[in-house]
């Protein structure tokens, strides 16, 4: 009886751990995910479809993440190698990949009010911003896409404007998509040409993005800031894919709230709490079966290999005693050690002594003796499976230790 409280007490103990364990690393199990899907175009008129996914680990790290004054401290090219890999599958060269990050910024909202610096996973999911920080989410997609750039700030025109940023993309050739005058900076001997996050071209079709080496002409002069020095750190990866939108569906535009996906009602710890209660509860349900139900089937009737039963039995045995399997409860004989249904039996010790030595003893014939289940002496006689004890079979309850006996069959 004590190494079964034992036992319930260690299982209750691993729950209460399971279910500690939530508490402690819920943001280690965290699954939801962000999404955002862009349409990008090439030069061609070939459209593609881009869908970025943030999981909401990455991105509570960086909205918990201390924010610095500097710009170029918010560049995070680490987190966006995917990202490169699919949009370098459909655009190669340089030129058109600066070109396909700008259609990127291009198509996040942009408000009246100047937005504070912030990580670019942070811009994604937030879905909005401005100049800074479009040109910094720009710069980490193009530095993790093997390109040159810096960052251009501008000043205020007047004390009615705010300060402008853009980006300066390093090619070792003048772009040739540019649809307008070409404007570049030097900086330390390379050409980089201005890259707008901001606003557009008037077409024929409405308002495009800007391409790189574009210049809208609003600004004479910028001070270049060296990506020299910039947040090198890489807590996870922003995953992507790139596909061909079908002809007959237009390309989604990216939704003006940060919804995680799958969405739901639910808060996601509920779902983990619901989940580690059902495992809890399981590996409870298996130690009391398998493991106390040993014990428990050792104090009543499932197998006692040497032990010895505290109560008294008869003197004497009929010959050939008969007893009763304890799991289904067949006749069987005395001096077998397993029922056909798989059961190990009670000891029967007694009985067998009894019957062997009967056997020595008497010389009967065999058509007197017991077989099968037909022609047993009256009274029958079987084992008690909780104490060991022979006992009539005739009666329901073992005279020694009171255990209901288990219905016999015939």
């Amino acid at each position: 009886m004590k190494r079964i409280k034992v036992r319930a007490f260690l299982s209750f103990l691993f729950l209460v751990g399971m279910l500690s364990s939530v508490a402690l690393f819920q943001p280690c199990v965290a699954t939801n995910d962000y999404t955002r899907t862009y349409s990008l175009t090439k030069t061609d008129r070939s459209k593609y479809d881009l869908t970025l996914t943030i999981s909401s680990s990455l991105y509570q790290f960086y909205s918990s993440k201390s924010h610095p004054n500097t710009a170029n401290e918010f560049v995070t090219p680490g987190i966006f190698a995917q990202v490169a890999i699919q949009i370098r599958s459909a655009f190669e060269s340089d030129e058109d990949f600066a070109n396909a990050v700008l259609m990127i910024t291009h198509q996040i909202p942009q408000p009246q009010y100047d937005v504070p610096l912030k990580y670019p996973v942070e811009t994604i999911i937030d879905n909005i911003g401005d100049c800074d920080v479009f040109s910094v989410l720009a710069a980490s997609l193009m530095k993790a896409g093997g390109l040159d750039v810096v960052l251009l700030e501008y000043s205020p025109l007047s004390s009615e404007y705010y300060g402008h940023m853009n980006v300066g993309v390093y090619l070792p050739y003048q772009p040739s998509s540019s649809r307008t005058q070409i404007a570049w900076y030097n900086y330390e001997g390379r050409n980089y040409y201005v890259a707008e996050t901001t606003g557009g071209v008037e077409e024929e079709g409405g308002l495009t993005p800007w391409r790189v080496g574009e210049d809208k002409g609003d600004y004479s002069s910028a001070t270049i800031i060296s990506l020299t020095n910039y947040d090198t750190s890489s807590p996870g990866q922003v995953g992507a894919s790139l596909v061909t939108p079908p002809s007959f569906s237009p390309s989604p535009t990216p939704s003006p709230s940060p919804t995680p996906a799958p969405s739901s009602s639910v808060p996601l710890i509920a779902y983990e709490f619901i989940a580690t209660l059902c495992i809890g509860s399981a590996v409870t349900f298996f130690f009391l079966k398998y493991v106390h139900g040993d014990e428990k089937k050792s104090s009543e009737g499932g197998h006692f290999g040497n032990e010895k039963a505290d109560t008294p039995t008869p003197e004497k045995l009929p010959y050939n005693a008969w007893c009763i399997c304890p799991k289904c409860g067949a006749y069987i004989s005395a001096n077998i050690e397993y029922c056909t249904c798989g059961a190990k039996l009670p000891n029967r010790e007694e009985a067998r002594r009894y019957v062997q030595r009967i056997e020595e003893e008497t010389d009967k014939s065999e058509e007197t003796k017991l077989e099968g289940r037909q022609g047993l002496p009256e009274p029958y006689w079987c084992v008690c499976p909780k104490c060991g004890a022979c006992i009539g079979v005739d009666t329901k309850n073992c005279p020694f230790c009171s255990a209901a006996l288990p219905e016999r069959k015939e």
